[in-house]
This record gives structure tokens, sequence and C-alpha cells, in this order.
């Protein structure tokens, strides 16, 4: 594979002045797929998917208006609900 990055022209002329850049990043991008695997084994499928429930159940909350602070206070109502039955 390989990739073409977009270095923003304020950077451009300092980068190109690191002599291993190139093997500093093929660096980063083995460290972030160690990362995602890592991620990855670290969590199960149903978790990962209830978290992206989660997180779409919190973007239709923000885009009807309701604030963090309602939204925290929610998720304390349903918290408290469930460790009740515990």
């Amino acid at each position: 594979m390989s990739a073409t990055l977009t270095i923003p022209p304020e950077l451009a002329l300092e980068a190109s002045n690191i002599p291993d850049l190139q093997q500093r990043f093929e660096m980063f991008v083995r460290h972030q797929v160690d990362l995602e695997k890592w991620r990855k084994g670290r969590y199960s499928e149903k978790a990962r998917a209830l978290v992206a429930k989660g997180l779409a159940q919190a973007e239709e909350l923000r885009e009807k208006g309701v604030s963090r602070s309602e939204a925290a206070e929610m998720f304390r109502d349903v918290h408290n609900r469930i460790t009740r039955k515990l």
C-alpha cells in the first residue's frame, strides 16, 4: 500500500529537513496498527456495538437540544434503576 500525505505548507519546509521522516512515518503507522489490533481484541464485538449505539443515541439527544447536564442526569437515572435491581 502506498499513501500520499498532504503536509500543510507551513510545515513542508521544516518536514523536508527531517532525514528519517519515512522511517518515523512507518514506525508511527506500525504503532497505530498494533494499537488498533489491541483495541479490537480488548473489547468484544457486542461491546463495540453497544458503544456505537450509545454514541448514536447521544447524537440524537444533541440534535433534539438536550444539554450535556440533562443527558448526564438521564444516564444517572437509568444507571440507578439498573443497579437497584441487582
